[in-house]
C-alpha cells in the first residue's frame, strides 16, 4: 500500500453501525463538555503570498494570510470540521452541510452512472430545493438517485427498465437521456454536477429535513479514489455531547477529550475494518480563531447543498479519540488504541511554494486535487475538460515528491484542460 498507485478504500463507508451509545460519564462532565464558546472568527481571503505567523495549532490548519478578525458565536461542534488523518492509508472528513440529505450517499462530482460509467436517464428541472427532488425520487422504486448542479437545479434519475414516461408535474420538465439500468455505482466525469445515490431497496419513507443542517463523515484513501469508480462515499454522522461509554470500543483508557463527540464512524480498507470516535482537545483555548474558506466552491461539491455551515477552527490541530481495527483476514484479530487524529489542511494551505510543500508532505491524492482546484480558481482559470484535468492531477501526483511548485503550476494551467 505504500506505492503511489491509485488504490482506494476497498469497501464503502458504512452508515454508523456501532451499538447505541449510553451515558457512562457523570452528568457534570457531559454538561461541561458541551458548553458554548465565544469564538473569534477570522473571516478573510486565503491568499498566495505565503505563510502567516503561526501560533499554537495554526500549523495544522494551513498557512493563511489576510484574515480579518471579528467576534461571533458558532456551534461548538464546528470545531470538529476538517480533514483528519486516520492512519497511513485513510483520511476522514467531518463537516456539516446546509441541507440534510439523510441516507442518500454523495457519489461525487459528475452524472449518476453505473459501474461502467454509463449515465442514467434523468428528468431535469429547475427545483432549487434538494428535498423536492428527493421526495420525487423516494416515491418510485425505479429511482436510482438525484443529481444537483452547481447552479442549484436538480435532476431525478431512473433505471431504464422502470422509469416514468412523463416527468413529475411538480418539479421536473425534460429528459436528459442516458439509458443505464441497475444501481448507481459511481459519478461519471462531468463538471458542474454532483450525484447523490438513493438508498438501494424499496421506496424510502418520507423524511423530515433538519432545519439546522446535518453532520456527515467521508473517508478517503490516501493514495487515490475508492473502489466505487472514482468516488468517496460519505454517510450521516452522529455528533453528541457525551463521550462513548468506556470500553465500548477499547479496553484502553480514553484520551483527555471533551464534547461534542463524533461517534459511530466506520469504514473499510481491504479486509480491515476501522471503527472510531473523536472529540475535541481539553487543552484548546476558550476563544477559538475561525477561518472562512472563500474558495471552497472550487473543490467542494457539497456547495450543491448550500456548502458547509462551519468555518475552520485553526486552533484545533488534532482530535483526540480511539481507533479500533479488526483484521477480518486474520480471524477477526482486533487492535484498539487511543490516538490523536491530526489535521490535514489542503483547503487552507497558502497557494505558493510553501503551501505546495505542505500539501506534498500529506502524501494524499485528494489533498493535491483540492490544492490544484484552488490554484486554478485563484488564477481565474476554468476547468473545461474534467477527464483531462483528472489525468493531469494523476501525473502531478505521480511525480509530486520531486516536482517544484513552478513546474506543477505550469503543468496545471496548460490547455486543453483549462482556459
Amino acid at each position: 500500500f505504500a506505492s503511489k498507485s491509485r488504490r482506494g478504500l476497498a469497501s464503502q463507508v458504512l452508515a454508523p453501525a456501532m451499538a447505541p451509545m449510553v451515558l457512562a460519564w457523570p452528568a457534570l462532565l457531559a454538561m461541561l463538555a458541551f458548553r458554548c464558546r465565544s469564538a473569534t472568527a477570522a473571516v478573510g481571503d486565503v491568499t498566495p503570498e505565503g505563510p502567516a505567523q503561526q501560533s499554537r495549532g495554526q500549523a495544522g490548519a494551513g498557512q493563511l494570510r489576510g484574515a480579518r478578525a471579528t467576534t461571533t458565536t458558532f456551534d461548538e461542534g464546528c470545531a470538529l470540521t476538517g480533514f483528519w488523518k486516520v492512519d497511513e492509508n485513510v483520511v476522514m472528513r467531518i463537516w456539516k452541510i446546509e441541507e440534510d440529505i439523510g441516507a442518500y450517499q454523495r457519489l461525487g462530482r459528475g452524472r449518476c452512472a453505473d459501474e461502467a460509467g454509463r449515465p442514467f436517464s434523468c428528468w431535469f428541472g429547475m427545483a432549487t430545493d434538494f428535498h423536492t427532488c428527493k421526495a420525487v425520487c423516494d416515491s418510485s422504486k425505479a429511482c436510482v438517485g438525484v443529481e444537483r448542479s452547481d447552479v442549484g437545479d436538480c435532476a431525478v434519475c431512473y433505471d431504464a427498465s422502470g422509469g416514468p414516461e412523463e416527468p413529475h408535474p411538480a418539479a421536473l420538465s425534460s429528459d436528459v437521456g442516458g439509458g443505464s439500468a441497475g444501481v448507481a455505482s459511481r459519478a461519471a466525469v462531468e463538471e458542474g454536477r454532483t450525484c447523490f445515490r438513493r438508498p438501494v431497496g424499496e421506496a424510502s419513507a418520507a423524511e423530515t429535513p433538519s432545519s439546522t443542517g446535518a453532520w456527515r463523515v467521508q473517508f478517503f484513501a490516501r493514495s487515490g479514489d475508492s473502489v466505487m469508480g472514482g468516488s468517496q462515499l460519505d454517510a450521516p454522522l452522529e455528533v453528541s455531547p457525551s463521550m462513548p461509554p468506556q470500553r465500548d470500543l477499547c479496553e484502553a483508557e480514553p484520551p483527555e477529550a471533551e464534547g461534542p463527540f463524533a461517534q459511530g464512524m466506520s469504514a473499510w480498507w481491504g479486509p480491515q475494518q476501522m471503527n472510531l470516535w473523536a472529540g475535541l482537545p481539553r487543552s484548546m483555548p476558550s476563544e477559538l480563531a475561525w477561518v472562512s474558506l472563500p474558495d471552497q466552491a472550487s473543490w467542494d461539491d457539497s456547495v450543491a447543498l448550500g456548502g458547509g455551515r462551519c468555518p475552520v477552527a485553526r486552533d484545533v490541530d488534532g482530535l483526540p479519540g480511539q481507533l479500533q481495527i479488526i483484521q477480518h483476514a486474520v480471524w477477526g484479530l482486533r487492535d484498539c488504541r487511543s490516538k490523536t487524529f491530526a489535521r490535514l489542511a489542503p483547503e487552507s494551505a497558502a497557494l505558493d511554494a510553501t503551501g505546495w510543500g505542505v500539501v506534498v508532505g500529506y502524501n494524499w491524492y485528494f489533498g493535491m486535487e483540492i490544492f490544484a482546484r484552488r490554484l486554478l480558481a485563484s488564477r481565474r482559470k476554468t476547468i473545461v475538460d474534467e477527464a483531462c484535468f483528472r489525468a493531469r492531477v494523476d501525473t502531478i501526483w505521480a511525480g509530486s515528491s520531486s516536482l517544484p511548485f513552478g513546474d506543477m503550476q505550469g503543468q496545471l494551467i496548460k490547455p486543453p484542460c483549462v482556459k
